[in-house]
């Protein structure tokens, strides 16, 4: 049985309404790699693609070995990113 999408949000063709992602992920072999130090690289890691992506993590539970996200991705403006929006999230590789 393959398994198939299911859209909650009438919206979700809309080009003006964010559309949400449940995001898994697990460690290789289900190890418990994820501690106290790995946990805090890993929320840095996230809120910096976060930054750079324009996604938006509106919640994640991280675990010992497998996080989920949820995240918000809001539509893309017509023609693409404009440089003064891209510039914004290169900033966030360099810094402010």
């Amino acid at each position: 049985m393959s398994r198939k999408s299911r859209w909650l949000a009438e919206w979700r063709k809309s080009a003006g309404k964010p559309v949400f992602y449940h995001v898994i992920s697990r460690v290789v072999d289900r190890r418990f790699v994820f501690g106290t130090e790995e946990k805090e690289k890993f929320r840095a890691l996230m809120r910096f693609q976060e930054k750079f992506t324009g996604c938006r993590v509106a919640s994640y539970c991280l675990m010992c070995n497998h996080f989920h996200l949820l995240l918000e991705v809001l539509p893309m403006a017509e023609g693409g990113l404009s440089d003064e929006a891209l510039l914004k999230r290169l900033s966030a590789i360099v810094g402010d």
